[in-house]
């Protein structure tokens, strides 16, 4: 019997087939009705041989993500490429990443960023509800009055330079966290330096005493080389500021300053 052969036509468009495939690393059926078994079977085995060809990140950087190698994995059923990366976190997790979610960004961290913004948010969630906490009107208080020229009290601060830590108007939580909570119900918001704004390292938790201590139209009275507030000298000395204010303008600063009461005197004698 006459074995049948493929006609010149055929051959080319055959090997026209197996040099696309070639150039486009695709896999491309090079095979007709017309051709013979033998022709058919070296095609199918070119085709498989063709290895499946992926992008290399090794070495890349996506956000936090640092790729170290190509992970042997199954997932996805071998279609797609898994990568092993670490984070650059204080964790420094590592993790396996799907090739197409780094590439489109919709993975940048071993998970971190959404803690932190989970946390961020649990921390302004019960500042800043229905009631609000303490801390939390005491920071929208320093905002208005040093940003809003509609408040009474911009006059005092914002307009006289006083202004606020950029990063602690953005965010309440970072405002917390270097101040701390509020000690106790008596306590209120001070500046060590009136001079100076609400900023790192200026900004403190007193209590109304303390804080009228520090004001900046505080009369101010040095005796026997010790600088000391009216009040901080009424303390010293057992009386009252209105009495020592008293004693002041009557008296002579030596004899105002060094006196004890009357009752006091009585006691020790």
């Amino acid at each position: 019997m006459r074995q049948s052969t493929c006609s010149p036509r055929c051959r080319r468009e055959a090997r026209y087939l197996v040099e696309s495939r070639d150039r486009l690393g695709l896999r491309i059926a090079a095979s007709r009705s017309s051709t013979t078994p033998s022709s058919t079977s070296s095609c199918s085995e070119n085709m498989s041989a063709t290895p499946k060809k992926y992008l290399d990140l090794t070495g890349m950087r996506f956000g936090k993500l640092l790729i170290i190698k190509r992970a042997t994995t199954s997932r996805g059923h071998g279609k797609e490429a898994w990568w092993v990366a670490i984070c650059s976190c204080k964790k420094a997790r590592t993790v396996c990443v799907r090739g197409s979610s780094l590439r489109r960004g919709h993975t940048r961290s071993c998970g971190c960023v959404q803690e932190e913004v989970r946390r961020v948010a649990n921390l302004q969630h019960g500042h800043a509800g229905k009631t609000r906490s303490p801390e939390y009107a005491t920071w929208l208080g320093i905002v208005a009055r040093c940003t809003n020229p509609n408040c009474k009290d911009f006059k005092k601060y914002g307009q006289r330079g006083i202004g606020l830590h950029e990063p602690w108007r953005k965010a309440f939580h970072l405002f917390l966290r270097a101040v701390g909570p509020k000690p106790g119900p008596n306590y209120q918001i001070d500046r060590i330096d009136n001079k100076r704004g609400y900023v790192p390292g200026n900004v403190r938790w007193v209590t109304p005493i303390h804080q009228q201590r520090n004001r900046s139209n505080l009369r101010l009275i040095t005796f026997r080389q010790q600088t000391r507030c009216l009040s901080a000298w009424a303390e010293s000395l057992g009386i009252s500021g209105t009495a020592l204010a008293h004693r002041l303008k009557h008296w002579t600063k030596a004899n105002a300053l060094t006196r004890t009461p009357r009752k006091q005197r009585n006691r020790a004698s």
